[in-house]
């Protein structure tokens, strides 16, 4: 005699090894359950990206030494401020404020820790401007090695990269 089993052909075998609908619906549900879940989760990153840049911009933009800071930079560039090592301190501090938190908001760009598409055209524009000054002669006090590596970096990135939206709109070219 063969110690071997011969299968069980029998339908009642069959009937048991057959998943039953309670099974195949429980796999089913679990698997669109997941790609719910991963949806939720995607969804949910999406939302607080976007919730951050609004505050992000509403912070940066009711700041008054950024604005102050902004004003200096552009006369800067504008050619207004032909010597910038005679700005006060006071004011220069102001620059720094700006190019500063400029240079932050370019980095967490870069990072694609914030959406663009929620930023206002002041505030994307205001990283051209911190582009253009930087790579102009700053004056006294500014402390622009005081910015991360990254965060210069990304301020050069994305202020060339601004250059054809911005330059038009805010400076006058003759």
């Amino acid at each position: 005699m063969s110690s071997r089993r011969r299968p069980n052909n029998s339908p009642q075998s069959k009937e048991r090894t057959r998943p039953s609908w309670q099974a195949q619906f429980a796999f089913y549900l679990s698997i669109a359950t997941a790609l719910f879940s991963g949806f939720q989760f995607f969804h949910n990153v999406r939302e607080a990206k976007t919730s951050a840049t609004i505050d992000i911009a509403r912070k940066y933009l009711s700041d008054q030494d950024v604005a102050a800071g902004r004003q200096i930079a552009m006369a800067s560039i504008l050619g207004e401020i032909p010597d910038l090592t005679r700005v006060p301190v006071d004011r220069a501090e102001k620059v720094n404020a700006f190019v500063i938190n400029t240079s932050y908001l370019a980095d967490l760009l870069q990072k694609d820790r914030i959406d663009e598409d929620y930023l206002t055209d002041v505030v994307v524009c205001d990283i051209w401007i911190a582009n253009e000054f930087t790579s102009k002669r700053l004056p006294k006090g500014t402390d622009v090695a005081s910015i991360e590596r990254d965060a210069k970096s990304s301020l050069r990135k994305l202020g060339s990269k601004l250059n054809e939206r911005c330059s038009r709109t805010i400076v006058k070219h003759p």
